[in-house]
């Protein structure tokens, strides 16, 4: 799968519900889904969230949710 966080402008990659890592940080833009096929004979199954994914997405929410909260936190303010 590959996903795009909003919280980080990244993208990111998973394989049978696992993460691969950061792929790209610093995107911005519109992105629309593609895919690139090499013969007329392969066949893909996409999801784009009408089936639940492999890979807990929403836990790979909270996770950055509670990594932004953290860094705020420890954010110094001047006063």
């Amino acid at each position: 799968g590959c996903g795009i966080s909003s919280h980080t402008n990244s993208v990111f990659f998973t394989k049978n519900g696992r993460s691969l890592s950061t792929a790209f940080e610093g995107v911005r833009g519109v992105f629309y889904p593609t895919v690139s096929l090499h013969s007329p004979d392969e066949m893909i199954r996409i999801n784009l969230g009408d089936r639940p994914f492999k890979y807990d997405i929403e836990g790979h929410r909270a996770d950055e949710k509670a990594k932004f909260d953290l860094m705020v936190q420890n954010t110094p303010v001047d006063e």
